[in-house]
């Protein structure tokens, strides 16, 4: 289900709600001690997000992206959809935890051809159970525009993390990426 109202032009409300049936049975392996965790049974998920999208002829500064949703155990997802995640916690595309998604996000385009950006991202296990992930995402960059098919790009990302899931770990990790785009 997907829902969208415009309250001005580039000022939009959006919505989104998808269920999933599966029966996926997962038992996580805990190699701190060697045994096999309790198993997850992912007979169906479901994600929902509500989203506010302000265009930067509205605000002037930049457009900024406002986005809250939740992410039950179990749900299939793209990994790429998680918006400048250096890597997603929840593994290759399934969440193993009843999640709460915050994202806010700011871009502003300078010119035509150069744009800048910064965006957080917030997951947490809303259950706070056994498997429990907290993560926060911080990215900064900027973009250019070379030509119409070629783009380069520079970012920074700060990804603090606090994961029981597999084995126990805190931290954070920094990442510096260049990224050439080519459109065909």
């Amino acid at each position: 289900i997907y829902i969208w109202y415009e309250i001005l032009p580039e000022w939009t409300i959006k919505g989104t709600y998808n269920e999933q049936k599966s029966s996926t049975v997962w038992q996580p392996y805990d190699s701190a001690t060697g045994s096999y965790k309790d198993p997850i049974n992912f007979n169906s998920a479901n994600q929902w997000r509500v989203i506010t999208e302000i265009g930067q002829s509205v605000i002037k500064i930049g457009s900024l992206w406002l986005e809250y949703g939740k992410m039950g155990q179990g749900f299939f997802y793209n990994p790429s959809a998680m918006q400048g995640a250096m890597y997603s916690i929840f593994g290759g595309g399934v969440s193993y935890m009843d999640a709460r998604i915050i994202k806010v996000a700011f871009h502003r385009q300078i010119n035509p051809k150069l744009f800048c950006y910064a965006r957080f991202t917030s997951i947490r296990d809303e259950a706070k159970t056994t498997m429990s992930h907290e993560q926060d995402i911080w990215t900064v960059g900027v973009s250019y525009q070379y030509k119409p098919n070629i783009a380069f790009e520079l970012q920074y990302d700060r990804n603090n993390y606090r994961s029981t899931a597999i084995d126990e770990q805190d931290g954070s990790e920094d990442c510096v990426r260049f990224r050439t785009n080519f459109t065909f």
